[in-house]
């Protein structure tokens, strides 16, 4: 039987801005207008009008967009949802920026399949096996993986992530899968680290009910760099990259962590006092930051996180805030945002954030100011202090990370990839 295909000419109208990095907020808005519906797109015009250098922004921001509205990933429903799709007409001179943006679109699918599965469906061990395998799939050379199961963490002396995450019931014990792939030595480490909390209940410092919705989605930050991995595989980049998911369940248990406990982070230098469990996330990856600090030699360390609530007070879902050391960095990072159609701003590091820190009696520092004060910005501090001197770079996609309620998104993956591909 033929589908029947709604014919719509692309117009500038269409988009309502020229500004590249507000592409993707616009094209969602415009599929969600032709959802239930199969249409044929027309974008010769368009493509033929717009300058040059929105080009590549417009057509990663159409693929992806697409995808989050009309691609279904997961889905437990016994009665399937039909399936609509979408046609693209254009020129074939414009064949290799739809190639890029199919292979990113791909990448993106894939780390939204892991963002939804649900807690139950989901671990530490059960992640990694996931995405061992997707790796495997493209037969890459130049790569070496390093799994540390909790004994190994334990062990090695990762005691903030065994601390989230030792409440949890067995199966569900942390473990953090480090991934090296480097096929240009003569480039600069970069390392790339997610957070990857499956499910978070705050722990002791329980969240209320209506903060728990969503919490399944608090490993989006590992599922992310393990998409923009898989993009530089496939486009074959020259790079060197290395990426660290830790992973824990914040659950609430008889060995849970809780508040005044003390802990060392894994450079043996620094003691944390706990005065919220549900800043978490933060602990796991000072850990992970130390790490690719010592023992990976990383020249720059990012890190990518649902971390803060605050974000979403401060700038809604449609900007990521960065935080960077490097002024340079954040310029780059901010270039592969316009090529992405992604929106950042650039937020502060000062020295006063550190002070808020500073104010345990028998530690080093607490892992969370109570006030709230400035809270995105002290929790990326925090986790600087674990980077510093070596460049730090931070977002957090607390907000970003939904296109709408309860519709996770893996934002910032086309960032990371065109900010990796674009190393010098």
């Amino acid at each position: 039987m033929d589908i029947k295909l709604k014919k719509i000419v692309f117009e500038q109208k269409d988009l309502s801005t020229t500004d590249p990095q507000l592409f993707s907020y616009y094209l969602i808005k415009f599929f969600k207008k032709y959802k239930g519906q199969n249409i044929n797109l027309d974008l010769n015009n368009f493509l033929r009008k717009i300058d040059k250098s929105l080009i590549a922004p417009f057509i990663n921001s159409l693929i992806s967009s697409y995808h989050l509205v009309f691609t279904s990933v997961l889905s437990y429903k016994t009665k399937k949802d039909q399936i609509y799709s979408c046609k693209f007409i254009y020129d074939k001179s414009f064949q290799k920026y739809f190639d890029e943006a199919n292979s990113l679109a791909t990448a993106e699918n894939f780390s939204r399949f892991l963002q939804l599965l649900p807690h139950n469906k989901l671990n530490a061990q059960k992640f990694i096996d996931i995405v061992l395998k997707e790796i495997k799939k493209n037969k890459v050379k130049n790569l070496t993986t390093k799994i540390f199961n909790f004994n190994e963490l334990q062990k090695n002396g990762f005691e903030l992530i065994t601390a989230v995450g030792k409440g949890s019931k067995n199966d569900s014990k942390p473990q953090m899968l480090v991934i090296n792939y480097n096929t240009d030595p003569k480039k600069k480490k970069i390392t790339l680290i997610g957070k990857g909390i499956i499910f978070d209940t705050g722990g002791i410092s329980l969240k209320p009910s209506q903060y728990m919705q969503g919490m399944q989605y608090d490993m989006s930050g590992a599922a992310i760099v393990i998409g923009a991995l898989l993009a530089i595989i496939k486009n074959k980049l020259k790079a060197n990259v290395s990426i660290i998911c830790p992973l824990a369940n914040n659950d609430i248990g008889e060995n849970s962590f809780v508040v005044s406990d003390i802990y060392h982070s894994y450079d043996k230098k620094t003691s944390i006092e706990i005065t919220n469990t549900d800043a978490e996330g933060r602990l796991i990856l000072a850990d992970a930051v130390s790490y690719a600090k010592n023992n990976l030699k990383s020249n720059t360390i990012l890190t990518i996180a649902t971390l803060t609530g605050a974000v979403e007070i401060a700038f809604g879902d449609v900007i990521t805030p960065i935080w960077t050391t490097n002024k340079e960095q954040y310029k780059q990072l901010e270039s592969s945002a316009n090529l992405a159609g992604e929106f950042v701003w650039n937020m502060p590091f000062h020295p006063e954030y550190k002070k808020l820190l500073e104010k345990s009696n028998i530690a080093d520092y607490i892992n969370s100011e109570l006030s709230r004060a400035a809270g995105s910005s002290v929790a990326a501090t925090f986790i600087n202090i674990f980077a510093d001197p070596i460049n730090f770079i931070h977002l957090d996609i607390a907000a970003s990370s939904e296109y709408e309620k309860n519709a996770p998104c893996p934002v910032m993956l086309k960032t990371l990839y065109y900010f990796i591909k674009n190393q010098k």
